[in-house]
């Protein structure tokens, strides 16, 4: 009968170690599960920041294109209006001149 009641002990003792392994194998799982969903979370957030900096850095330089383009455009327009003046005026010396 003591027997029967150490190997009883014994065997419940055995079991609960194992729950307890068990538990703490699922809890170490869950954590590393939580930790995995974090990283991906991050990464999603790192990719998406990513494709805002992408978007900016496009947009800055169109705006950069087109502020260039705008300028030289109005170089060129005052280069011919310089130039337009001048004939006119050594049009004008000409005919004077004439």
């Amino acid at each position: 009968m003591l027997r029967e009641q150490e190997r009883r002990r014994l065997m419940r003792q055995e079991l609960d170690k194992q729950l307890a392994e068990k538990a703490d194998r699922a809890r170490a799982n869950k954590e590393e599960d939580d930790i995995y969903t974090k990283l991906q979370e991050e990464h999603v957030k790192l990719l998406a920041m990513r494709e805002l900096e992408k978007k900016d850095l496009a947009r800055i330089k169109t705006q950069q294109e087109k502020e260039s383009r705008d300028r030289q455009l109005q170089e060129e327009k005052r280069k011919r209006r310089t130039e337009e003046k001048n004939a006119f005026r050594a049009e004008v010396e000409l005919v004077e001149r004439l």
